[in-house]
């Protein structure tokens, strides 16, 4: 999702450099099609993006025995998925032990 990553990007240069965010514009440029496509952000939408960010961490640590130590919790407390479809899309296909 290209709207997510370039809202993290104004969300990153409006903490790093202390403008507001009518001030930046992420610029996203398709090579495939030479085209060029520019982002704002409000400050609304930083907040919800923080909220996301938040609430995807939290859901990360969910899987974990021991969070201060990044510990997972065991390989049988994750569940494979059922849907080949799915699973040729996925970004650790070639780690997942259904198939090695």
């Amino acid at each position: 999702n290209h709207e997510l990553q370039l809202t993290c990007y104004t969300l990153y240069a409006v903490d790093q450099w202390q403008v507001p965010p009518e001030h930046v514009t992420a610029t996203e440029f398709q090579l495939a099609a030479n085209q060029i496509t520019e982002h704002t952000a409000d400050a609304t939408t930083l907040a919800t993006m923080k909220d996301y960010i938040r609430d995807s961490a939290d859901e990360m640590s969910f899987l974990l025995d021991d969070p201060a130590a990044n510990q997972p919790q065991p390989e049988a407390a994750f569940e494979f998925c059922e849907d080949e479809t799915t699973c040729r899309r996925c970004n650790f296909l070639k780690a997942c032990p259904r198939w090695a």
